[in-house]
């Protein structure tokens, strides 16, 4: 019986080491994936060792994502965009605080100043005055429509038709051609404007729009993800127009002139060294991959 007070004793450290333990394990989780804060709009911060961060980045880089398929899926924390981040914060050793917004809400943070970096982003003149564009892959929109009604031969033709109304989500830039045309119908009061592109496909196939412009990329990969009831047709217009390119985009307000250097050197790195192929590759097939790759 002289051994059962030493017992206990020890018993007890063992439970109170444990718990502290777990309380540590919970209070510093080491998993990248967006938390449950960040996926409604609280920060997720990517895992990095702070003791080799530079010096030209001493404090976190905000960046916000947005829910577009297969660019970035908010539900599984994944996408081409999560990646290019990842591999970024590797190259950089700077550490990546991820938000999860709307679109919109994205473009007039960046315009207040109010955050660091996006995604995905197309340049315009007015852009420009806020912020830098390091481009990282290219792309052609297509206009899709169900097989409901029949499709018009051309821009012209859809113009004509009054019945018909298009689909687009707000504060999107399309490109060349799309634009203008897509202003044309914005004066006659034929543009549904819609917060993403989840909603934009579910507008479309229940009616309330007859057609939808969709980057080639995202097309099959959010018909595939959020099924429709009715077939879908696509239709390659403007393909006498320029490709768009698709950009990082950086507060010139926020971020440094030098961190914003160092970023865009390890995106054509990584051009170079054919990291961004192998990462468009783990969610498309090799012919929309090989259509991405900037020249």
């Amino acid at each position: 019986m002289a051994d059962a007070p030493f017992t206990l004793s020890r018993l007890r450290r063992f439970f109170v080491c444990a718990a502290l333990t777990i309380v540590s394990l919970a209070a510093h989780p080491q998993s990248p994936a967006l938390s449950a804060e960040a996926k409604s709009g609280g920060d997720a911060r990517l895992p990095a060792d702070s003791t080799s961060r530079p010096l030209i980045c001493p404090q976190p880089i905000h960046v916000a994502l947005y829910d577009i398929v297969p660019f970035f899926d908010p539900e599984h924390d994944t996408g081409i965009d999560r990646d290019v981040i990842t591999a970024l914060q590797e190259r950089t050793h700077c550490q990546f605080d991820l938000v999860f917004e709307s679109r919109v809400r994205i473009w007039k943070m960046l315009t207040n100043g109010a955050l660091d970096m996006t995604v995905s982003g197309i340049a315009t003149p007015e852009r420009r005055e806020f912020a830098d564009f390091v481009p990282y892959y290219r792309a052609r929109n297509v206009l899709i429509m169900t097989a409901t009604v029949p499709p018009p031969a051309t821009p012209e033709a859809f113009l004509a038709n009054n019945e018909m109304k298009l689909g687009v989500v707000k504060s999107y830039v399309h490109g060349p051609g799309w634009d203008e045309w897509i202003s044309k119908l914005r004066n006659s009061g034929r543009v549904i404007e819609i917060a993403d592109t989840r909603e934009l496909f579910r507008q479309l196939d229940l009616g309330h729009v007859q057609a939808i412009p969709v980057w080639q990329p995202v097309s099959a990969a959010m018909s595939k993800r959020y099924p429709t009831q009715h077939r879908l047709i696509l239709l390659p217009w403007f393909k006498n127009q320029p490709e768009v390119e698709y950009c990082l985009v950086l507060s010139k307000g926020r971020v440094t002139p030098e961190l914003r250097k160092l970023i865009a050197e390890n995106m054509a790195a990584m051009r170079k060294d054919d990291s961004l192929r192998k990462i468009y590759r783990r969610y498309l097939n090799d012919e929309d991959t090989g259509l991405m790759l900037l020249p």
